[in-house]
């Protein structure tokens, strides 16, 4: 997930040097544990266009130089903000940058993806000392804050074991009912996020509440019936 980034570089040396000072069975050894496991990733992003960018941020992130950074938001024109980067955060595959927009006054999370331009500072910054990760995102399900809802979603007997066996929110409270399905209930934000989720079990997925969620979801059904019929 790191392909075409300024960071798998850095590995690559880092591990060029571990080598190099051991012996052919260390080695071996080492090598073989690679191949004992691995990672799968699908729809992965190959970065080597914002190469230069990465490089640029990862300065800005080692030692806290504020930025300007031209970013462009879905479908929007693109936008300038004066920004103090915290965090270079990993989420499905993807990098995004936390940290504080001053022309927002708060804090934001920008896609690598659509930052166009950044310009490095000399100016220094000091990250706060009660800054956390987790403030990126507040009480989303995923990374998109917004309004809390309070979520019950009920998943067939069929795919009931794949619900248990996870984690989906800090939260959550599971509900087996007789028939061997189960209702996971929890409180966050981020609508879309929580309907992808939603949408990747069906048919075998009823949305209970709120009823915001349920018309949303039978309206993303409909949708998907037309283009299917």
């Amino acid at each position: 997930f790191l392909f075409g980034t300024p960071f798998q570089d850095d590995l690559n040396v880092i591990f060029t040097k571990i080598r190099s000072s051991l012996s052919p069975k260390n080695v071996a050894h080492l090598e073989r544990i690679a191949e004992a496991s691995a990672p799968r990733f699908q729809g992965v992003r190959n970065y080597a266009e914002k190469k230069e960018i990465l490089s640029e941020l990862r300065k800005a992130l080692l030692y806290q130089y504020r930025c300007n950074i031209l970013y462009a938001p879905p479908q929007r024109s693109a936008e300038h903000y004066q920004f103090d980067p915290y965090t270079l955060l990993f989420f499905q595959n993807a990098l995004y940058l936390g940290g504080y927009a001053h022309n927002r006054n708060d804090l934001r999370l920008f896609l690598i993806d659509r930052i166009q331009q950044v310009e490095v500072k000399k100016e220094r910054f000091e990250v706060p000392a009660d800054y956390d990760v987790a403030d990126l995102t507040g009480g989303a399900f995923g990374l998109v804050d917004g309004q809390p809802l309070s979520v019950r979603v009920r998943f067939d007997a069929e795919v009931a074991h794949l619900i248990r066996e996870r984690q989906w929110h800090p939260r959550q409270q599971l509900e087996k009912e007789e028939d061997g399905s189960v209702v996971v209930a929890f409180e966050s934000a981020g609508t879309r996020e929580i309907l992808a989720w939603i949408c990747s079990f069906i048919p075998h997925v009823e949305v209970l509440e709120p009823d915001s969620l349920r018309s949303e979801f039978r309206t993303l059904l409909e949708k998907s019936l037309k283009k299917a019929l």
